[in-house]
């Protein structure tokens, strides 16, 4: 006698987190003195994205899911960064209150 045996496979779709983008006015951030050994503390972040920053008008560009906001905001005070978050930022908007778009330091890594 043959039995005939049904598998059945069942994959679970994962939804990884929506990024969204955040602006943050950091007033005391300076480029050359503090981005390396800042951007290295950014990888405590689950998901974030360092999309770039505006020397001129000291705003940081970064992209990460809602749900590491409050990790990236604790880590920005446990450095004692003082920030401000732009409401209404968005990466487009930040790169218009710029004085010159070549002066933003853009990188995809914070390696």
């Amino acid at each position: 006698m043959l039995a005939a045996i049904n598998v059945f496979a069942q994959t679970e779709k994962t939804k990884s987190p929506v990024s969204k983008e955040y602006v943050f006015e950091m007033p005391y951030m300076d480029l050359d003195k503090q981005m390396k050994s800042f951007k290295s503390t950014l990888n405590e972040i689950p998901g974030l994205e360092f999309y770039g920053f505006c020397e001129s008008r000291k705003l940081l560009m970064v992209r990460m899911p809602e749900s590491s906001l409050i990790k990236f905001q604790d880590v920005l005070e446990s450095h004692d960064y003082l920030y401000r978050v732009k409401r209404e930022g968005t990466f487009q908007s930040a790169e218009k209150d710029c004085n010159a778009k070549d002066e933003i330091n853009y990188s995809r890594s914070i390696n």
